[in-house]
């Protein structure tokens, strides 16, 4: 059986149905798959919460608050949450798969057309003015959070994404949004939100009004810095007017901006529903229609790992005490396809095993190389039977004789050698006595075993008096 894949691995599959696929975009919280339902082949993008933030009961109630908000929703202007559950001791969600690109891409580009605003941020206050009749607010509205979605027929439909850090109004308790807490994206915070106050719908319309200023100028009201340089200025100053920027932006559009930035949370319109409602007057004085959308790269899934300009769902990098905005990404990141993976042929086992082997007799052979030959054992060549006298018979008083005196043993008579020639070569008498010697009568031993004299020393004799090999540096050398 093969092991489960890394739960952000490509190919792994969570809770049993969706195949993940390159990995779209990454936030503080949570990746975000491109992946497929095996069982129906449907396309959806399942968000992960991230094991750095999984252990912390605020990251993962912040991460859930997404789909119970969305699916309270059920806005064609906000990002449709098909699933959710835990995969392991991981939780995740599961959204429409979304194909076009972010407002924050769009305006990398340029700024855009005062029609081509209204047709964009129209939509959007659409969907704020239905969050907020169910008493919640964003509290992070900004262009990396309205994604330009481009349907099957062609058409730009604007989208409001992202709802772990929004906030219900009805007096819940609410255990990770604590009046006094900082959270959101500074730029786009309002100044009661700096400043830690509790924040109603006026705090989501002040955060529209950012976006419309930086749509139509090409820049913030507040100068980009420091994060504590911006913090202390939107506390502290009154943002830039768009009616005082030259540029092509109708006056009466400036103005309703303006109104949005206003410090004072009781001088902006009534509520978001009334913003709408101004800005469809201003777009009916110029003819402006909601099909005045701007051009859009309807980028397709990558087939690997790709920039922000594909994160339809990129989670929201929750600003905490005061710190930066962070997209904190799991170390383990997506592994290249096989195509994209160069190949590099590896030796087998078996090579690496043969390789060694041979190394080391290499080594064997070198060392053995250096030694001196062992002198060849000297072979005493026994006398002619002939003149070896015929043996006494042993007398019973007599000691037996020791194994030491050469004696040897009486031959029976059926096999009495016949006597040698000069010239017979010594491996024939050899040859002639082993006979002998095989059926000589064994003698009782009365004294240690000394080997004698003249007989030639055996194998393991010469074992014993043969040096041990070593190596360099005195550790013996032991080959199989």
């Amino acid at each position: 059986m093969e092991p489960a894949a890394p739960a952000t691995a490509l190919g792994a599959l969570i809770s049993g149905r969706y195949r993940l696929g390159p990995r779209i975009g990454a936030g503080g919280h949570g990746a975000v798959f491109a992946a497929t339902h095996i069982w129906t082949g449907r396309p959806v993008a399942v968000k992960l919460l991230l094991p750095t933030a999984a252990a912390s009961p605020i990251a993962l109630e912040r991460f859930l608050r997404e789909a119970r908000v969305t699916g309270e929703l059920r806005h064609p202007n906000v990002v449709d949450v098909l699933d959710m559950g835990m995969d392991g001791d991981r939780a995740f969600l599961v959204l429409e798969l979304l194909r076009g690109e972010t407002l924050a891409d769009r305006l990398a580009r340029g700024p855009l057309a005062p029609a081509e605003v209204f047709a964009v941020m129209a939509p959007i206050l659409r969907a704020l003015a239905a969050l907020h009749a169910i008493d919640v607010v964003h509290r992070d509205v900004k262009p990396d959070n309205v994604f330009l979605s481009v349907d099957t027929d062609g058409s730009v439909v604007p989208k409001l994404l992202d709802f772990g850090i929004s906030k219900r109004l009805d007096g819940a308790s609410d255990r990770v949004t604590q009046t006094g807490g900082l959270v959101g994206t500074p730029d786009y915070m309002s100044p009661e939100q700096v400043e830690g106050e509790r924040v109603g719908p006026a705090s989501d319309q002040w955060s529209v009004g950012v976006v419309m200023f930086e749509a139509l100028a090409g820049r913030r009201p507040y100068p980009e810095g420091a994060l504590a340089k911006v913090l202390a200025a939107i506390a502290t100053k009154p943002p830039a007017r768009l009616a005082d920027l030259e540029g092509e932006v109708p006056d009466d559009l400036a103005r309703l901006v303006d109104r949005t930035l206003s410090r004072d949370p009781a001088a902006r319109f009534e509520s978001v529903g009334a913003l709408l409602a101004a800005l469809e007057a201003v777009a009916d004085a110029h003819g402006w229609t909601e099909r005045d959308v701007p051009a859009v790269e309807a980028r397709a899934v990558p087939e690997a790992p790709a920039s922000r300009a594909v994160d339809a769902h990129a989670e929201t990098a929750s600003i905490e005490a005061a710190s930066t905005e962070a997209a904190s990404i799991e170390a383990a990141q997506l592994e290249p396809t096989p195509a994209e993976r160069p190949t590099r042929r590896r030796p087998s086992p078996l090579a690496w095993a043969v390789g060694a082997i041979v190394g080391g007799l290499i080594v064997v052979g070198a060392w053995l190389a250096t030694q001196p030959d062992a002198p060849p054992p000297t072979t005493l060549e026994p006398p002619p039977l002939a003149s070896v006298p015929p043996p006494a018979e042993p007398d019973a008083t007599e000691e037996a004789p020791r194994l030491n005196e050469a004696t040897p043993a009486p031959l029976p008579a059926a096999e009495a050698p016949t006597p040698a020639s000069p010239t017979e070569p010594a491996a024939t008498r050899r040859a002639r006595r082993a006979p002998s010697r095989a059926t000589a009568p064994a003698r009782e031993a009365t004294a240690p075993e000394d080997p004698a004299p003249d007989e030639p020393p055996t194998a393991q004799a010469a074992d014993e008096a043969a040096p041990a090999a070593t190596g360099a540096n005195g550790a013996p050398i032991i080959v199989d």
